[in-house]
Formats: structure tokens, C-alpha cells, sequence
């Protein structure tokens, strides 16, 4: 009977912990979701592909170097688009990943180390400013959280519980996240450290296999058209930019400043003082965890936890160019976790942290959404009712030239016809906030958030 009480009580608790982690993510959606250059090129690329029955065989182009990403984004913006052409669509599906992340989350800690760990935790990344922002719009990097625990459980069942087939389910969600974004690769070294320290030879060739096999498509596509983007990544890491890739102040930087600034808004509603004081706790807790490895030879929960962090925190070293936050989307769970176990003793500061980053919290701030902008816009054209060539685009910002397609993928989803090309007893012109001064009309609509005014004349 008080086995069967407290699984109740567990299956309650993640029940509540699931459903304020998804409300922090979905309350008001279609205000926050980023409809921008990159989910537009993503929504029309799935467009097309399903429309003309084309498989995909690439994912999106990297924010760096002149490759591109293999598929899976696509794969899983393809299951969302056959349910909804919505723009709202895929970010619902992110922010239900990354809210299902939090049920593995508690499972994870409460197994490994211990159950009220477990809860405090998942509280904390439930309510997480940083977690919330890049779990509700459509963009590759932001499931590599859900990815992230997935690779970590199975990893722990591998280890400790003597189930050595789930190496393969780690191997399965590290490739997943590799596949998400490159920063994905430390998570993948980091799940095939562990069999090769056990000279598990079998699963770590079969793991191997595997992994490759995941990349097919990609492999398929290298090998049809030259190996263009294997080239264009060895020809990256080849190369240093300007003299700073592996730079030493660079990456001083990186440790000191990108590094605190990032625990700051993930944990400490952007506080710097605190995202310095928790940084070296961190350092500290990872050079410890190195000493004691070395001293007892052998690796507790946690020592392996803190091994694995400091593998994946290699891409402040590895990659010197700039850092920007997502690019630590993979340590996200994992400093979670250690956060909590550093401080476990004061409880108070936790749940006081969790309160504040509740009351504080993203969800619930002022927006200037970029999908409301433009949806008000084509409203604004059916209600014009004037032809396709009477809209004209006055637009010299790179960033910004994506709105025309913007347009036309929302007009599209409505199913909207224009009427045909004709004479225009008036025009609806597209313009940057800073050129729209020199337009003659009734300004509609602007966006300071897009820096994009809609003007009638």
C-alpha cells in the first residue's frame, strides 16, 4: 500500500511538473514565436519538398561555414506540417519536446541521485527565463534539451544499470542533437567516451555503425554531389578566423564573460553577480570532481555527470569565433543539475530562486511579435484587395529581405487569391522604419521589434 501511495504521489508530481513547464511555454504562443528569416526559409523549404513528394536529404545551412546540417529538423518540421501549415505549428511541437523534458529530467535525478533533488531541480528548469525563450519558436538548436536528458538517462542505464544495450538509445539522441546543431558533436564525444574507457569493443563498433547510419541521407547526398559540405567543414575547422579559433583571450573570454552571462539567464533572471559567484562554483565543483576521480579511481553519478559537463563546456574552447547563448543549449541540462546538487543544502535559496524566476519569468513580458506584425499585414491585404503588383518592398536590410516570402508563405496559408494584375488605385508598401519618411501615405501598422512599417499611399 505505501509503494503504491508514493507512486501516485510521482505520477501527481510529474503530472504538475509537465503541465507548468508546458503553460510556461504555450501561454500566448503566437505572441512570442520568432517568425523570422529562418523559420520563413524553413517553412517554405517543407512546403515545397511535400508539396512536389521530394525527399530530404539536408537540414538547414549552419550559422557558420558554408555547410550545411544534416536533416532531422526537417524530419520533424515535416510530422508538424501534416497537421497544420501554421507558422504556430512547429513551435508548438518545441515547446512540447522541451516540456517533455522535464518528466525525463525528474525520472533521471530521482533515480540517479535522489528524489527531492529531482523536484527542485525540474522546478528550476521548468521555470528557466533562458529555457522558456528557446522553447517557443521553431528553430533547429532548441529541442537539443529533450535530446540532451534522453542521451544522459540512457547513458546512466548503460553505466549503473547494467543494461548495456541502452548505449545505443544515448548513441541514438547524441547523433539526434549532432543532427539539431553542431554544437551536438561534444555530446556525442562525451556518450562514446564512456564504452571506449570500458573497452566495450562490440557496442562501441556497433554504436559507430549506428551513428553513421543515422546520417544516411546526408552520406547519400555527399556522396552524389562531390562532398560539398564535408569539404566545406574540413576546410573550417582547417582554418582560423582572423587569428582568433582557439585564441587563449578569446577564450578567457568565454570563461569569464559569455560562460557567467549565460548561467545568469538560465538560473539568475540575467543577474551578472550571480551568474560569476555559480560560474566558479562550477569550475570549482568540475576541478574537484577531476581530484577525486584521480584519488578513488572510480566514478560516481556525479563524478560522471561533472566529466561529461566539462566535455560539453569544450565548446567555449573548440570554437572561437564569438560565443552566443544557444550555442550552450547542451550544457543547459546538465547545469541544471549540478546547480542543485552544489547548493543542496540550502533548499531555501532553490525554491526562493524558483519563485523569483516564476514571478519574473519570460512568459508572462511585454511582446512585439514578428508573426503578429505580418499576420496583420496580410489582413491588411485582403482587406485592400488591391493585385500582387501593387505591393511593392522598400527594403535595404539583409535581415529583413525575407519579408516578401514571409508574406506570401501566410497569404498562401490562408488561401488567399489575389485579384489579377491591374491598375493600382493604391499601393501597400513594405518599408524600413528608417526609409519610410520618404513615402507619401498612411502608415498601417509598424514594428519597432522588426524595424518594418506597412504604409498605404
Amino acid at each position: 500500500m505505501i509503494k503504491q501511495i508514493s507512486k501516485y504521489k510521482t505520477i501527481i508530481v510529474v503530472i504538475g511538473l509537465f503541465l507548468l513547464t508546458l503553460f510556461l511555454r504555450v501561454y500566448r504562443l503566437p505572441e512570442f514565436i520568432a517568425y523570422h528569416q529562418d523559420q520563413v526559409r524553413d517553412l517554405l523549404y517543407i512546403k515545397e519538398h511535400v508539396e512536389a513528394g521530394k525527399f530530404i536529404y539536408l537540414g538547414p545551412k549552419a550559422s557558420v561555414g558554408n555547410f550545411f546540417l544534416a536533416p532531422l529538423w526537417y524530419y520533424l518540421m515535416e510530422i508538424t506540417y501534416f497537421f497544420s501549415h501554421s507558422p504556430v505549428a512547429p513551435a508548438l511541437m518545441v515547446a512540447i519536446l522541451n516540456s517533455a523534458t522535464v518528466v525525463l529530467l525528474y525520472f533521471f535525478i530521482a533515480t540517479f541521485f535522489n528524489p527531492g533533488t529531482a523536484v527542485i531541480a525540474s522546478l528550476l528548469y521548468a521555470v528557466s527565463p533562458f529555457s522558456i525563450e528557446y522553447s517557443r519558436f521553431a528553430w533547429n538548436p532548441n529541442p537539443i534539451p529533450f535530446f540532451t536528458i534522453i542521451a544522459l538517462y540512457s547513458l546512466y542505464i548503460y553505466l549503473y544499470k547494467n543494461r548495456k544495450n541502452f548505449i545505443y538509445v544515448a548513441v541514438m539522441a547524441a547523433n539526434f542533437a549532432f543532427q539539431l546543431h553542431y554544437q551536438g558533436f561534444l555530446l556525442v564525444a562525451a556518450v562514446f567516451l564512456f564504452p571506449l574507457m570500458k573497452k566495450d569493443w562490440k557496442r562501441l563498433i556497433l554504436s559507430s555503425v549506428l551513428f553513421i547510419g543515422l546520417l544516411t541521407p546526408f552520406i547519400i547526398y555527399e556522396i552524389s554531389n562531390g562532398f560539398p559540405n564535408l569539404s566545406q567543414i574540413a576546410s573550417f575547422l582547417g582554418r582560423t578566423t582572423e587569428g582568433r579559433s582557439l585564441g587563449i583571450f578569446n577564450s578567457l573570454k568565454a570563461f569569464t564573460q559569455d560562460y557567467p552571462e549565460f548561467i545568469s539567464r538560465v538560473l539568475f533572471f540575467g543577474s551578472k553577480p550571480l551568474g560569476i559567484i555559480f560560474s566558479l562554483v562550477t569550475y570549482f565543483m568540475v576541478f574537484k570532481s577531476f581530484l577525486a576521480i584521480k584519488l578513488k579511481g572510480k566514478r560516481s553519478p556525479q563524478d560522471n555527470l561533472l566529466l561529461i559537463y566539462s566535455i560539453l563546456l569544450l565548446t567555449l574552447f573548440a570554437y572561437r569565433q564569438w560565443i552566443v547563448p544557444y550555442y550552450l543549449l547542451v550544457t543547459l541540462i546538465p547545469l541544471v543539475i549540478i546547480i542543485v546538487l552544489a547548493v543542496g543544502r540550502f533548499k531555501w535559496f532553490l525554491l526562493v530562486l524558483v519563485l523569483v524566476n516564476l514571478v519574473m519569468s519570460p512568459a508572462f513580458s511585454n511582446t512585439d511579435s514578428s508573426l503578429k506584425f505580418f499576420e496583420k499585414s496580410v489582413k491588411e491585404i485582403r482587406k485592400s484587395g488591391v493585385p500582387k503588383n501593387c505591393i511593392e518592398y522598400e527594403i535595404e536590410d539583409p535581415d529583413l529581405q525575407f519579408t516578401p516570402n514571409a508574406i506570401e508563405y501566410l497569404v498562401d496559408y490562408q488561401k488567399y487569391s489575389y485579384p489579377g494584375n491591374g491598375f493600382c488605385e493604391k499601393r501597400l508598401v513594405f518599408c524600413q522604419n528608417s526609409l519610410c519618411d520618404k513615402i507619401k501615405g498612411v502608415n498601417k501598422l509598424k514594428s519597432d521589434f522588426l524595424g518594418l512599417s506597412l504604409i498605404i499611399r
